[in-house]
């Protein structure tokens, strides 16, 4: 078994995971705590508050010393603008800006970048509500993104209020 598979179930055993359909919640819940499951019957495209803010993450493989770091900034209107990092050996290699669209369909969380025609598609699973790990089914590819904390997102400066959850 490959060691990301084997770190995928591990994932999957701490979560207790169902086959009960996810509840999408601004505030975390248990039931919010599951893999998104692709038989949710979702009415078309949705934009859950859960996903808006400006999120962070880190993709790294040791034996090449290589490393990708993204921070990606979701609007509550459906658009995002992710910019990446590449490094080998420490070494900055190149930087990409994107922008495009996101949304939840069919239980799955998609996007696509302006000016491609595919379209992604991940299951992901709402740690808290600060991390949400996503995985590509094609390929197993996982990854969490973490919320920047206290942030200022372009949506709060359009005028849209923050999402609050009362304690």
């Amino acid at each position: 078994m490959r060691p990301l598979s084997a770190f995928f179930l591990f994932c999957l055993a701490l979560c207790g995971c169902t086959n009960a359909p996810l509840q999408i919640s601004s505030t975390p819940s248990t039931e919010a705590s599951r893999w998104s499951d692709s038989t949710v019957q979702d009415k078309g495209k949705k934009r859950p508050s859960t996903f808006v803010g400006t999120w962070t993450g880190r993709f790294s493989n040791g034996e090449l010393a290589f490393r990708r770091e993204w921070t990606v900034e979701r609007h509550s209107d459906g658009t995002y603008t992710i910019s990446y990092k590449r490094y080998m050996e420490e070494k900055l290699v190149d930087s990409v800006r994107e922008n495009g669209s996101w949304w939840t369909e069919d239980g799955l969380y998609r996007e696509t970048t302006e000016g491609e025609f595919e379209v992604h598609s991940y299951r992901f699973l709402i740690l808290s509500e600060n991390e949400i790990l996503f995985e590509k089914p094609t390929s197993g590819y996982t990854f969490i993104d973490r919320r920047r904390p206290n942030k200022t997102t372009t949506d709060n400066l359009r005028g849209v209020a923050p999402t609050v959850s009362e304690p």
